[in-house]
């Protein structure tokens, strides 16, 4: 039995050891060490964000640039729409024209 407890209790030290808060003096990132690792630490993470950025940014416009293109595309075919129901209009209208007479 107090085998068992000591191995419960080791367990969780060893678990309460590897989350300690960061800045407690006992693990924590580059970063807060200082130093040239923290600068270049702090270079690649605003390099990685940037990258990230700029491709968000390329998706969003080409993203644009496609709906504009769907929305070109579907405008031309209600025009085209448009126009055959206008002679359908047209037809109907003679139709009616000559049934008068």
């Amino acid at each position: 039995m107090l085998n068992n407890c000591a191995r419960a209790t080791s367990r969780m030290t060893s678990i309460r050891m590897c989350t300690s808060k960061p800045g407690t003096g006992g693990t924590g990132s580059i970063r807060e060490a200082g130093g040239a690792f923290a600068d270049m630490g702090k270079a690649r993470e605003e390099q990685f964000f940037h990258k990230l950025q700029k491709e968000q940014l390329k998706k969003m416009h080409e993203h644009l640039e496609n709906e504009i293109k769907n929305h070109k595309k579907q405008a031309e075919e209600h025009n085209a729409a448009i126009k055959r129901n206008e002679e359908k209009l047209k037809e109907l209208q003679a139709a009616a024209e000559e049934y008068k007479e």
